[in-house]
């Protein structure tokens, strides 16, 4: 199991519990009716359990820094370069979302086109059930259905009737179907090709660039593509520099102690709620969704609380450099800057039924300080008729549907100011090291072409690429069994 995926995840609870985010999506009275007896209780909870918190230890206690943690140095691959394969990839899939299919005076089918059928299949000369349609709008070539039924329509005329004589996979997902021979008699009745690549369809896509401007040209569109492209690698780069800086802290930090078993509950809790939010998002429960991640039905709780572990003693260890450099903020710094927080999200709040996605100022917050979901894999769906069997990915959604806004910092709960006041100052630890730390590209094995190590940069630059990143492609980028899988 990759530690960057439940890094966010605890990130991602964190900042949902400092905005008040809840993760289903029940009516507003209710949350409203149960919001003051929350925040009570989870006032009292961090009273009687101060060591929840960092403000309830005395960090020196638990965790010595090494001694060059302000001058460390890590390797770490350089940004990947977009290839023009790449750019073609991008727009061709754009290309395909947004195209339309359109009549055509042509009345032969051939490889592309959209092929308006009937078609009925039967088997040992009886139709089956999920077999034969009406009116069905076929791509020929997009493989949708199985093998030599596409093809097969292919240099055929509009209006005729067409025989074919197929075989259902092996691996079909219907048993009764698998390896059985099957006829389909199928009417072409019209057909319409999709329209080219143009000015026009680029305009109906409706990007804008960098600047805010609208891309509205098919050049315009493959720089954009590119740029694209270009933000995304850069903000993996950051994210690499960003991780590696931390572990190469953590590394080289002497624990004294464990970490204390209530903050390690916080954080454990912590990830058993946003990842048993993720696995329902796929229909799965979380020991099936952590063995997606590598865990065994036996370890899987174990292997959460080892990285609540490792999660505390980051924590630990970045708000020891805080401390020490003087980075923490005072209280008046705080009650400034989550002010400035609730303002935002009040802002930007949307009601509910207008919103599909919780996308505010909070996942802003978490990108900048870990890398981006994954997407998981949905499991196959059987495919009757001719259809071939597919598996599709589904990006994960915001975890909170519906917010709780608060409209000054009086009336935010403590174990959420505590939260949010952590997360302030690790920001401010991450972005010291990222000035402090020298960053350099692994040196190349000989006959290799990769590019050399730089000399002496720090992780600035990385830093404020992965500041500057579009975070609302990260919905389209979060994520994570099939990497995980891999």
């Amino acid at each position: 199991m990759k530690k960057r995926l439940i890094a966010l995840t605890m990130a991602c609870s964190v900042l949902l519990a400092m905005t008040g985010c809840g993760a289903g999506g029940k009516e507003e009275s209710a949350a409203s009716a149960t919001t003051s007896a929350a925040a009570e209780a989870e006032e009292i909870d961090w009273e009687n359990d101060p060591m929840a918190y960092l403000s309830g230890i005395k960090v020196s206690d638990y965790v010595e820094l090494p001694a060059n943690y302000n001058a460390m140095s890590v390797e770490v691959e350089p940004a990947r370069t977009v290839t023009e394969e790449e750019v073609e990839e991008q727009v061709q899939s754009a290309y395909e979302q947004h195209r339309e299919a359109v009549e055509t005076s042509r009345t032969v089918v051939k490889e592309g086109d959209v092929a308006c059928i009937d078609y009925v299949g039967t088997m040992d000369g009886k139709e089956f059930d999920g077999g034969s349609a009406e009116d069905y709008d076929l791509e020929i070539g997009s493989g949708s259905f199985i093998e030599g039924f596409e093809e097969g329509l292919i240099d055929h005329r509009v209006g005729e009737e067409v025989t074919l004589e197929l075989t259902f996979p092996e691996d079909y997902g219907d048993t009764t179907k698998a390896g059985k021979d099957v006829q389909f008699d199928v009417t072409i009745k019209s057909i319409k090709e999709y329209e080219p690549l143009s000015d026009e369809l680029v305009k109906r896509m409706g990007e804008t660039d960098e600047f805010g401007n609208a891309v509205t040209t098919v050049d315009g569109y493959y720089t954009f593509a590119k740029n694209s492209l270009t933000e995304k690698y850069e903000s993996e780069y950051a994210g690499n520099v960003n991780n590696t800086i931390t572990q190469a802290l953590v590394d080289g930090c002497t624990f004294k102690q464990d970490p204390p078993a209530p903050m390690v509950e916080r954080i454990y809790q912590s990830f058993v709620e946003q990842l048993t939010y993720q696995a329902s998002m796929y229909g799965l429960d979380l020991k099936t969704l952590m063995t997606l991640y590598g865990s065994t039905e036996e370890t899987y709780e174990q292997d959460i609380r080892k990285e609540a572990v490792e999660q505390t003693k980051l924590m630990m260890a970045l708000q020891a450099v805080a401390e020490k450099e003087g980075l923490c903020l005072t209280d008046k710094e705080f009650e400034a800057e989550m002010q400035d927080a609730i303002d935002k999200l009040n802002a930007n709040a949307q009601p509910a039924e207008e919103s599909e996605e919780g996308n505010t100022e909070d996942a802003a917050a978490v990108s900048e300080e870990e890398e981006n979901s994954e997407d998981g894999e949905n499991s196959e769906e059987e495919a009757d008729s001719p259809e071939e069997e597919s598996s599709g990915d589904s990006s994960t959604t915001a975890a909170a549907s519906e917010s709780t806004l608060y409209s000054s910092v009086d009336d935010v709960p403590m174990s959420e100011r505590e939260a949010y006041r952590e997360y302030l100052d690790r920001q401010r630890a991450i972005k010291f090291l990222n000035e402090k730390t020298t960053v350099t590209a692994p040196a190349a094995d000989e006959g290799s072409t990769a590019p050399a190590a730089d000399e002496g940069t720090t992780a600035d630059a990385a830093a404020e690429a992965e500041e500057n990143t579009n975070t609302a492609d990260t919905a389209a980028t979060a994520a994570a069994a099939e990497e995980e899988a891999e």
